[in-house]
């Protein structure tokens, strides 16, 4: 129930608004994921299995309910990184079009950096070079979207997220 509470917080908290139906829906799936998740047990390979299954699963029950466009505005409301997106537009007084821009340019360069960081295929100097790439790349697109004053900004409130991207060093 705690998570479900949570959730429900995080959704209402958010510069997204919610209609009593679509809450309602969101709050069954979390409680119904919650519940399974709490018989799990420990974290073995296995229950993180499970537990991947279960968040696609729950993932799939929301959109089906919310609808596609109406299920991205409850990712963007669960994602604390929009609200700090949002924030700092607002701060600028730039329109929130810019916000859900510089959003999926976040989400786009954080799924590459992911793949790459996956990618076995290639050395740890190449993985980190196309790391550093896609880092200057959505650098130079969320300037070009905010300017130079609102992306410094963020970028100093968010600790350097664009740093992120890159692959962990070992």
């Amino acid at each position: 129930a705690n998570r479900a509470a949570s959730q429900k917080w995080i959704v209402r908290q958010s510069r997204v608004e919610f209609s009593e139906d679509e809450l309602r829906a969101i709050a069954r799936a979390s409680a119904a994921r919650q519940q399974a998740e709490a018989k799990l047990g420990q974290n073995t390979p296995e229950a993180k299995q499970q537990r991947e299954e279960l968040a696609q699963r729950t993932d799939a029950e929301l959109k089906a309910a919310l609808g596609e466009a109406r299920f991205a505005d409850y990712q963007r409301a669960s994602d604390n990184r929009f609200d700090q997106i949002s924030a700092g537009v607002e701060r600028y007084g730039l329109p929130e079009q810019q916000a859900l821009a510089v959003y999926d340019l976040r989400r786009e360069a954080d799924a590459q950096a992911d793949l790459i960081r996956r990618d076995e295929s290639r050395s740890a100097d190449e993985r980190k070079a196309l790391a550093l790439a896609i880092s200057a790349e959505t650098e130079r697109a969320a300037t070009a979207i905010l300017g130079e004053k609102a992306f410094a900004t963020l970028r100093e409130r968010d600790a350097g997220w664009t740093v992120q991207l890159l692959p962990p060093e070992k």
